[in-house]
């Protein structure tokens, strides 16, 4: 055995082992399989190629044919498993040397070279057993060959047969070395039977689970009974396991120069995270989101490591979308709209209804944007939460109440820049009530009288001179306004096309504080107060309902 060594590898290396003897019979005339596999204690990789041995001449044979023409002999590169084709094969004693590379990481850390003397001896009655295909591959496992690769915690199972020509008048023995912890050799038709399998045509099936990366070698012997000298053919079968890949993407966030970074290290950790890249990108957290400085196409890099023996670099880039629309939200006090939804939102004149295409959330300044809009005309609408701004009710830009007084935004302006502020709308509270039942009208595509659920109808007090309230009717067209202060109301509806300025009028007097069960009626242009019957409905009135998207309801 010759070995060169790497001196600078850390930790210490561990040379290579070789299980077979130095000496090897074969039958001669007939093709013969054998692993010159070695086994590595520190689970290095191992790479196998014929080469010269030290201080023999060849004559006319080579080191890649050093059997002579009548011999072809071949390794494999990853296993060592070596194939002897007679041609025509005949009795030949000669000295074989095999070069054994072993590599840590990509990096070429010792050379071994070791030679075998291969004798080929007249075998006139046995014919040599040999190895059928594999079987029954479990999925999720790869397959080159003798070497067989998975991701950690995939389990693997496989089978091996033998055959023998002599099968009618021989016993096979196909058995494996135990050499892998935790992985199971049995009879392929009856598990109870492990280790060794018996019989004409063994199958074995070999199993195994692990959820740690390495790579794992076993040998595979199978023998025939043939007397004196048995015939033989062994393999070595490596099991490449894989820890799962290191991962990391951005995308787009929920503002137009937002990206949001995700990354997730492979393997065994904990892990540190350093992500870096253009436009100011720095962080060490797995996931976060970052905002750039202006629209463009960023590039990104993040290094994943477990401090041992990971270190993953992943790249990759990320374009922000030109900025469209954008402004500033204030209230009717001129105080900014801090974290509130903004609405996009377009006009179908077709149908003649409104569609929520986007939304946003506004800073803590009031700062919204909307990128690469793909309409030609939207309108902006913000919707303040009643909860943390109860006297700002929802208002289209530029400050309507009403989608009809609204402002289109034509795409040939953009960029643009829309600033508004929300409408004051308050209830100082009283013992007045209003509701009513809101019902289909003339119209060519809803029956007459069909109930008109999510209508946004909104109360606006004549003797206040203010919005009082704003709702949404429910499921069967219910609406109601309560604790209102008595005096003259106007009830509309923000509904695309109907007119808003001819409305049905109220007033609530001390003599007649209340009215319920009106009878609206929404037509395809106007909204009109039927026939109030000043009788309580019977209907269900305690459940919320939405449809989605609605561009005119509050967040």
């Amino acid at each position: 055995v010759s070995m060169t060594l790497n001196s600078s590898v850390t930790p210490c290396n561990n040379s290579p082992q070789f299980p077979v003897p130095a000496a090897l019979y074969f039958c001669g005339g007939q093709t013969a399989n054998f692993s010159m596999g070695a086994t590595d204690p520190d689970g290095d990789s191992l790479s196998y190629s014929l080469g010269p041995c030290y201080g023999i001449t060849y004559g006319v044979n080579t080191p890649t044919t050093p059997l002579g023409s009548n011999w072809q002999v071949s390794i494999d590169a990853a296993t060592g498993n070596m194939t002897f084709v007679p041609s025509p094969g005949n009795l030949a004693v000669s000295t074989i040397c095999v070069f054994i590379e072993e590599w840590r990481n990509g990096v070429l850390i010792n050379t071994s070279v070791r030679d075998w003397e291969v004798i080929f001896i007249p075998c006139p009655n046995n014919q040599q057993p040999q190895f059928t295909a594999y079987s029954n591959i479990s999925p999720n496992v790869s397959q080159n060959g003798d070497v067989f690769t998975m991701q950690t915690g995939t389990p693997i199972c496989l089978d091996l047969g033998a055959t023998d020509a002599n099968s009618s008048t021989q016993n096979l023995k196909l058995f494996w070395d135990s050499s892998i912890p935790g992985a199971t050799f049995t009879d392929a038709s009856n598990a109870s039977i492990t280790d060794t399998v018996s019989g004409q045509n063994p199958i074995g099936r070999f199993c195994f689970t692990t959820s740690v990366a390495g790579i794992y070698r076993f040998f595979v012997r199978v023998e025939d009974d043939a007397c004196p000298i048995p015939g033989r053919s062994t393999r070595q079968i490596i099991i490449a396991v894989r820890r799962p890949p290191s991962t990391a993407n951005a995308v787009p966030g929920n503002t137009c120069l937002q990206a949001n970074f995700t990354a997730q290290g492979g393997g065994n950790g904990p892990f540190t995270y350093s992500w870096t890249g253009s436009g100011g990108l720095n962080s060490n957290m797995p996931t976060f989101s970052y905002t750039y400085p202006a629209p463009g196409t960023y590039t990104w890099q993040v290094i994943i490591t477990n401090g041992t023996t990971i270190n993953d670099t992943l790249t990759g880039s990320i374009t922000t979308a030109p900025i469209d629309i954008s402004g500033t939200i204030t209230t009717s006090t001129s105080a900014a709209m801090t974290n509130q939804k903004v609405y996009l939102i377009t006009h179908d004149f077709n149908n003649n209804s409104l569609t929520a295409r986007d939304s946003t959330t506004t800073d803590n300044l009031g700062y919204y944007a909307f990128c690469a809009v793909p309409y030609d005309s939207v309108y902006i609408k913000a919707a303040p939460d009643s909860a943390i701004y109860p006297t700002e009710i929802p208002t289209y830009a530029d400050t309507a109440i009403f989608w009809n007084n609204a402002r289109p935004i034509l795409s040939v302006n953009f960029p643009t820049t829309v600033n508004f502020s929300t409408k004051f709308g308050a209830n100082p509270g009283g013992p007045g009530f209003i509701g009513g039942l809101i019902s289909q009208g003339a119209n060519k595509r809803q029956a007459p009288g069909d109930p008109m659920p999510n209508i946004r109808v909104i109360l606006y007090s004549n003797t206040l001179n203010q919005f009082v309230d704003e709702t949404y009717s429910d499921i069967n067209g219910y609406f109601s306004f309560s604790n209102i202060p008595l005096g003259d109301y106007e009830v509309s509806v923000d509904v695309a096309g109907v007119d808003h300025l001819i409305v049905p009028s109220l007033n609530l007097d001390s003599s007649t504080p209340i009215k319920d069960s009106l009878d609206f009626r929404l037509h395809s242009t106007y909204f009109e107060l039927r026939i109030p019957t000043g009788r309580t409905p019977s209907i269900q009135t305690n459940f919320n309902f939405e449809t989605f998207p609605n561009p005119s309801h509050a967040a």
